[in-house]
């Protein structure tokens, strides 16, 4: 079946709808049979390349499925479709499932391919990322080194493939909190970028953009804002005024001037990067939700309480939508519409909101996780602040925390995750 898998906005539900048809309709022909294959592959990726996860996630499973009873569970033709089927699972937060097939791609690459395949090397980038997300460091690293060990085999050291591994090492360590060994990682990538594509190389600027963000959590904003121009006046160069990449430069800058107080500035920035974003992959991508929330928080800095709302809504929607109803950005945003509603006085919405958060969090991280014990702190102050010093103190107990005699102010900011 020969489908455009990015057809014009107006036509792609006339395609999802004629994809959902042709799998109905080869169900028929039996679970097996290579046209209903087919036709679950097409509409698993119209999906995948929208990335929305949730719907992709069926039809590509019973694919993998299939192919495992025709042809045996170490096929090779598994392991791509396993490999691409992590990245839906690292999208939806569902990191130990990202981890299982990666093993599992991983496992029928080293049977079919050379020793030392390209293919192998991604797939153990990949899984190193995926167990850093869940806090085992050494693990990671020892896939990232044997990745690093092929690619240099295949290509030599001095390559854009080294480059891209040292950067992807990079956010693997610093989602392991790992952030003077992400620093240095971003710094190799950033000096071999430079030596093997030029000084003004789209893969230098995407380091700067790592950079730019280590340093924004670090605070310290003069660096982080000159990382992130450089690499805007990069891909402004290379894309034009209205690239994809051009988008995520801006999104980076919005961050910045939200955390320093620049909200007019911020809004101007993010709102150009939302509709780089909608023009280019469509106004339900997950991309344009991670806009709409910074954009939010610009806009509620300016006191546009009900146009930032409604940016949350609408973010929390296509989260929801496309990654389901536990994962870290959709919880992300929930924190951060609750923070919303608690600046506007509005305890008694930001406390049903904070509870559902926290509960969420804590099924999906753990109770000790720090995104967990945020929310829980967030919690704590809507209690305080409406004196509900029962329910403050069975939060508190979570926490493990003294009790906190002053009574926090009305306009004190929650922590936003």
């Amino acid at each position: 079946m020969t489908v455009d898998l990015n057809p014009p906005r107006g036509a792609a539900s006339e395609i999802e709808r004629a994809l959902k048809e042709a799998a109905v309709s080869a169900e028929k022909l039996g679970r097996h049979h290579h046209r209903r294959l087919e036709a679950l592959e097409a509409l698993g990726d119209f999906y995948a390349r929208r990335w929305r996860w949730v719907e992709a996630e069926p039809p590509k499973v019973q694919v993998l499925a299939a192919k495992e009873k025709l042809f045996g569970p170490e096929h090779h033709s598994l392991a791509p479709a396993m490999a691409e089927l992590a990245v839906g699972y690292e999208a939806m937060g569902r990191w130990d499932r990202s981890e299982a097939v990666l093993l599992l791609a991983l496992k029928i690459f080293e049977r079919d391919a050379v020793q030392n395949s390209v293919a192998i090397a991604d797939t153990l980038a990949a899984l190193g990322e995926a167990v850093a997300a869940r806090g085992r460091w050494q693990d990671a690293g020892i896939h990232l080194a044997r990745a690093q060990k092929i690619l240099r085999i295949v290509f030599g050291s001095e390559t854009v493939a080294m480059a891209r591994l040292l950067t992807r090492w990079g956010a693997a360590a610093s989602a392991a909190g790992e952030g003077a060994l992400a620093r240095s990682k971003w710094e190799e990538a950033e000096t071999l970028s430079r030596r093997v594509s030029g000084e003004q190389s789209p893969d230098a600027a995407r380091v700067w953009v790592c950079l730019g963000r280590w340093a924004r959590d670090r605070k310290r904003w003069t660096e982080a804002e000159s990382y992130f121009r450089r690499a805007l006046t990069v891909h402004e160069g290379a894309e034009g005024a209205w690239g994809l990449s051009v988008g995520s430069d801006l999104l980076g800058l919005g961050l910045l001037f939200n955390a320093t107080g620049r909200f007019r500035r911020s809004e101007t920035a993010l709102g150009r990067a939302r509709e780089i974003r909608e023009n280019i992959l469509g106004p339900d991508h997950p991309q344009v939700a991670e806009v709409l929330g910074p954009w939010a928080e610009a806009l509620a800095g300016r006191d546009q309480f009900e146009r930032a709302e409604d940016a949350y809504r609408r973010a929390w929607g296509i989260f929801e939508k496309c990654f389901g109803p536990e994962s870290p950005a959709l919880l992300r945003t929930m924190n951060n519409l609750a923070e919303l509603y608690f600046r506007r006085s509005a305890d008694a919405a930001a406390e049903r909101l904070l509870r559902r958060t926290a509960a969420l969090s804590e099924k999906i991280y753990g109770p000790t996780d720090p995104a967990t014990t945020r929310t829980l702190r967030n919690l704590l102050m809507t209690c305080e602040a409406s004196d509900r010093r029962q329910e403050a103190e069975a939060v508190r107990r979570k926490l493990a925390v003294p009790p906190d005699r002053r009574r926090p102010a009305a306009a004190k900011r929650m922590s936003m995750i």
